[in-house]
Parts: C-alpha cells; structure tokens; sequence
C-alpha cells in the first residue's frame, strides 16, 4: 500500500462515520416525532377537561364548555356598593392568582368564603382572604404547591409562604399552602391559599376539610361551571352549596343574607357584612340574577332552605363600626 493511501484512509473513514451519524439522528428525530410528550403541569394540575366522566354529573364533560357572559347582567341587577380597601385588595389578589395559576396551568377553584361571596354577588366583600381548591395527586401536590413561590415573588413582594403537609399512610403529602403578600390596600397583609385536590382517582377526588378529614369532592361539582368574579367569568363548582355543605358546621342555615357562625339566627362582629341598608330581596335578586346568566349562585338554596324565607321578611338591624354602617338580618352575638 502507498503512504498516499495510507494518507487518504483516515479521512475515508471519518466520512463513513459522519455519513453514518446523519442517518442516526434522522432516524432518532423521526422517532421523536412520532412520540407523545405529556407536559408536566399537565399531569401534576390535571384539568378537568382531560378527565373521564365523573359520577352524577347532570351534563357530558366538554373541551369547550359553557361560559357565560358577564354582559349578561344588566346596570344595577347585583347589589352596588363601595368597595372596602380590603375587597380592593382582594380583588388584586384575585388577579395576581390567576396568572399565576395559568403558569402552572391548573385546574383550580374558589372554595370557603371566596366561593360563597361570588354566588352571593360576584364579589368577595365579607372575607379576609382567598381560598381555592387545586386539582393535584398525592405524590404531585407537595412539588405543585411549592412551586407557587417563586411564581408570586414575580408578581408581589411575598410577605411569607408556607406548604403545610399530612400524614396519610405513614407518609407525608401536601395538604395546603398559604401564600401572605405585602398588601397595596387594606390595613392587614392577606393573600391566598390553596388546597389539593387529589386526583389519583378521577371518579372519586378526595380532599381534606378544615378538620383534616380526607373527603370526597361532592360529585355535583363536576363538571364545573363558572362564577362572576369582579366582572370575569371564572371556573367554579357546578353546584358551589355541595362544597359549602361538606365544609358544616362552619356553612349552615341561610347563606344568601351574610352570617358566618354557623348559626342561621346569629351574626358576629368579625363576619358581620360590610353591606349599606339593602331590602333583603335585593340579596335574592342578585343571587337569582347570576343564575339567569348561567353562573353558580345561591338562588337554588334560598328555594330550598327553610330559613331564608324566615329572613328575608325581617328588618335589617345596623351599626356603627369602625366609621362605617354595618347592616345584618341575624341577631347580634359580638
């Protein structure tokens, strides 16, 4: 063999390697190609249009459901009032919440007090914070709720952040968060928290109540409907009294007309309703309005809970509080 042969033969054998590369690395794109990624909010949020159908649900899950719209509701159909600088902050809470809840895209929804406010009203005018339910699985909802952190600190200046966690079969998952902003409004920082919902079984998703009992979701929230919030149309239970009934003692009685005790016949000083003199069928037509339009309200409670219509015939008593005229149906218990 010539030394020119033996010159050219390393730079034939590169090439026979490159040429031999190119076709690995179409073949693998190809094959990539033709592969399913799940993205991993996906799985960790698990939204509600992904899952099969849910037991006694009064209509088919749908891709593209029904959203009402706002323009619905006509000028001065739901109860007007000034905003307290609290609801003020609130309501900015409320926004930062769903941008970030569109980062992570989960599937989430009010809960507690932020729920009864919206079928009340469309507004969260007699609570100090927000409360929300985020769909998630045993293993995922530590590292979901986690991540919420750094996602708000984008947004606000965090006050504190905190994953409280349970025991459950001898190891612990996440329970909830709760997330404090340093307020823009108001005279005290608030902010948001966040339940799991676990979702490991998509017939029958459990959660844990205030008490720390892990429950099933009542079947009639799925699929889930819309709520009026400031204005927005947001995800919500489809029936929002099934969550509220889960949650007893702390909603009983009447909750059209604004109590918090758990006691249809008595008020407090630290849940009274911040609302000026209002007829109390002025609370009804409001509620009735947002089920006209197609959002989650408190008009089918009111027909069957027998202590509204007891209520709704009694004069207003009002107050005096903190420079404000506070208006209530129920006793005063302060």
């Amino acid at each position: 063999m010539s030394a020119g042969s033996l010159r050219s033969s390393p730079r034939r054998l590169f090439g026979v390697l490159a040429l031999v590369s190119v076709f690995v690395v179409i073949w693998e794109w190809r094959l990539l190609a033709g592969a399913k990624v799940e993205p991993l909010s996906d799985v960790i949020a698990a939204p509600t249009a992904r899952l099969p159908a849910l037991k006694a649900t009064s209509e088919p899950q749908s891709s593209e459901p029904f959203k009402p719209d706002p323009k619905c509701l006509a000028a001065g159909e739901l109860l007007e009032f000034p905003k307290s600088s609290l609801e003020n902050e609130l309501e900015r809470l409320g926004k930062i919440t769903a941008q970030v809840m569109a980062d992570v895209n989960a599937t989430y929804w009010p809960t507690d007090g932020t729920l009864l406010g919206l079928m009340r009203n469309g507004r969260v005018s007699t609570d100090r914070d927000l409360d929300y339910q985020i769909h998630s699985t045993f293993d995922g909802c530590t590292m979901l709720l986690a991540s919420l952190k750094v996602l708000f600190e984008r947004r606000a200046r965090i006050k504190s952040f905190k994953v409280v966690k349970v025991k459950l079969n001898g190891r612990k998952i996440g329970r909830y968060a709760m997330v404090r902003l340093f307020r823009e409004h108001g005279t005290f920082d608030t902010g948001p928290d966040f339940n799991c919902v676990y979702m490991d079984d998509p017939v029958a998703p459990k959660f844990f109540t205030h008490r720390g009992i892990l429950t099933e979701v009542p079947s009639s929230v799925y699929p889930l409907g819309w709520c009026l919030m400031y204005g927005e149309a947001v995800r919500c239970p489809n029936n929002g009294m099934a969550v509220l009934t889960s949650l007893k003692p702390r909603y009983d009685g009447c909750m059209v007309f604004p109590h918090c005790t758990g006691d249809p016949n008595f008020s407090s000083r630290k849940c009274l309703s911040p609302h000026p003199t209002f007829p109390a069928q002025r609370f009804v037509d409001s509620t009735r309005a947002l089920a006209r339009c197609g959002f989650t309200s408190l008009n089918q409670h009111f027909e069957v809970e027998s202590s509204c219509k007891q209520l709704l015939h009694q004069t207003p008593k009002c107050e005096l509080i903190d420079g404000s005229t506070i208006c209530f149906l129920q006793k005063f218990d302060g």
